[in-house]
């Protein structure tokens, strides 16, 4: 258990429609209200800010059913309370989960297996003489027996104490086994789809191709396809060997995960990638926990191109570096299809990620089209079971103006791991992947009037992809000339004009074929102010990582330091002077990071 404290170190802001559906949950008028909520439309961060709100009336419990869920939603409620909190309230947040016993926290994130035990969930009451704020992530699993204890002694079932509110969160409110919500819940508070999402830009869209070379899978009138009728179709070495001949000629250059069919065909077609030379793993539920997270880590760094696997990443796993989904494993549940495909839609700007293939290698997409998805969600279409559902009562939305994304700006890419987006006046917007997280500020730097003092500004520093991307969209759409840096603008695929041909003339260069990329080749320092710069950084003993990334910023540099005998710290004291911004980003990351605080204590930064 540890506290932690609103500094308002980030200017979070929350997206037009995340800030209406925590309305709609305020105002909804009984205590059990769903969200429902597309992957990628930050479920996490909505519950995280209607849970601010509520430690006033005392703790919050957050159930999830996996371990990666609890370490998510801890990550991402801290950077909401650091942000949206009072500055200076203080809460103790902790976890419930197999070794870890914080029942004193304030903000405690539970696994259900671990808190629905008799001893653990009496520790929990002792501890709070109430708990009245519940929040259970993917409840589409609430109506099963763990989940049930824990409601019925909290006193979430029946008449509800007032005041109390047990909030569910999932993207697929219904059940195959046709289980009804509605012993746990009173309806939809709201509802946002993925078709929403995608036309908002905030999901990339699906690109399907369709390989049909599975026999033997017959349409059902009811229910799904057992175990064994799956398999049997599907793990042969003939599909398994299409599956990766068709993974090579259209997704090569994909991160790339894999629906299998069962724990052993997660194996064989690992088996096959592994042959045609292709860097794979294997996940599922009985993999040891340490193991999987090093798994997944490996494909986070891009070590591993495909992950194959069974019944474990359909729910809970975030990596928006995924562009490309084999749907290797037969469903006739669209709640499952769609969950499977959700893992390849979040948006992924830094690598430049327009789409998502899905190789459907069992036919799978002419029974369960995408389109039917929102239909699902509002509660407008059939169920799992076939039967008409009642339209659910909650506000749907987004009914505000459309927000751009990440994806509707161009960035440059500045350096390794390094983005920028800048507009004519020298406003920007920067994103750097540090090795102790994402760090996203905005901020102005331009060189025309002396009077004009360089600013910055931190928005978000975090473990998160997806919410730095987002903070990101939204600084650069309220600060930027969208005619600088807008994707869609026309000028940037035109041919180099003559400026710009002779300025990489003399940069020694050759121009490039559009206007958008001869600016940033000359956005960045010239080869010669680079050379410069490195020079006197070595000689000083200076990290890299303090160079000038602009050839505006090098230019100021130079003027200040060049031909004269600095030592060390006064350089150090010119460069704050000159670069104030560059020097903020620095020191923030530094201090999270043990080896660059060494670094920085050897050149008296810290």
């Amino acid at each position: 258990m540890r506290t932690i404290t609103a500094k308002h170190q980030n200017e979070l802001k929350l997206r037009d429609y995340q800030l209406e559906a925590v309305d709609a949950i305020r105002r909804y008028p009984k205590p059990r209200p769903i969200l429902v909520a597309a992957t990628g439309a930050g479920k996490t961060v909505m519950s995280s800010q209607f849970a601010v709100e509520r430690l006033e009336r005392g703790p919050v419990l957050f159930l999830a059913h996996r371990d990666e869920l609890l370490d998510q939603t801890l990550e991402k409620f801290s950077v909401v309370f650091d942000a949206l909190a009072p500055k200076g309230c203080e809460v103790k947040v902790g976890r419930i989960q197999g070794p870890d016993d914080d029942v004193e926290a304030d903000f405690a994130v539970a696994s259900v297996q671990t808190i629905s035990q008799s001893e653990r969930l009496e520790r929990w009451m002792d501890a709070h003489e109430t708990t009245p704020t519940v929040i259970t992530d993917e409840c589409h699993h609430a109506t099963a027996r763990t989940y049930m204890r824990i409601y019925h002694a909290l006193g979430f079932l029946g008449a509800v104490p007032d005041g109390h509110v047990h909030l569910g969160l999932t993207a697929t409110p219904y059940r195959t086994d046709k289980a009804d919500l509605r012993k746990v819940y009173d309806g939809v508070a709201y509802a946002i789809g993925i078709h929403d999402l995608i036309d908002m830009g905030f999901l990339v869209p699906p690109k399907s191709v369709k390989l049909e070379i599975v026999e033997g899978l017959e349409d059902k009138n009811d229910g799904d396809w057992s175990d064994a009728e799956v398999e049997g179709a599907v793990d042969t070495p003939s599909v398994n060997k299409q599956i990766v001949a068709a993974w090579q000629a259209q997704a090569s250059d994909r991160l790339t995960i894999a629906f299998c069919a069962s724990v052993e065909h997660a194996y064989h077609l690992a088996e096959e990638f592994e042959q045609a030379g292709v860097p794979v793993a294997v996940v599922h539920g009985a993999l040891p926990k340490e193991a999987r997270r090093q798994t997944l880590d490996a494909f986070s760094d891009g070590n591993i191109r495909v992950l194959c696997n069974y019944g474990v990443l359909t729910e809970g796993f975030d990596r928006p570096e995924v562009s490309c989904i084999i749907m290797a494993r037969p469903t006739l549940s669209h709640s499952l299809y769609v969950q499977c495909v959700g893992r390849g839609l979040r948006i992924a700007p830094h690598i430049f990620k327009q789409d998502c293939l899905v190789l459907d290698v069992v036919g799978v997409t002419d029974v369960h089209r995408l389109m039917t998805v929102d239909r699902l969600l509002a509660g407008e279409d059939k169920d799992e079971s076939g039967e008409k559902r009642e339209r659910a009562g909650g506000e749907r939305g987004p009914r505000v103006a459309k927000r751009l994304t990440a994806s509707a700006f161009r960035w440059m890419r500045v350096r390794e791991r390094v983005w920028l987006a800048r507009d004519f006046r020298g406003n920007f917007v920067r994103v750097e992947q540090t090795q102790v997280g994402w760090y996203v500020a905005y901020g102005r730097f331009s060189t025309d009037d002396p009077s004009d003092k360089p600013e910055m500004h931190r928005v978000y520093f975090g473990p998160d992809s997806e919410m730095a991307w987002g903070a990101a969209a939204t600084y650069a759409q309220i600060g930027l000339s969208k005619s600088a840096v807008g994707a869609e603008e026309e000028w940037m695929d035109l041919p180099p004009t003559e400026k710009q041909v002779a300025a990489l003339e003399r940069r020694g260069l050759q121009a490039p074929q559009t206007r958008w990329e001869a600016a940033e080749l000359l956005t960045k320092p010239t080869p010669r102010q680079e050379e410069l710069l490195k020079r006197i950084f070595k000689a000083n003993n200076i990290p890299y990582a303090l160079l000038p990334e602009t050839m505006d910023e090098a230019n100021a540099l130079l003027n200040a330091v060049l031909g004269q005998r600095l030592e060390r710290q006064e350089f150090l004291v010119r460069y704050a002077m000159v670069l104030p911004h560059r020097w903020e980003i620095f020191r923030d990351v530094v201090q999270r990071h043990e080896e660059s605080k060494a670094a920085a204590e050897a050149i008296g930064v810290v």
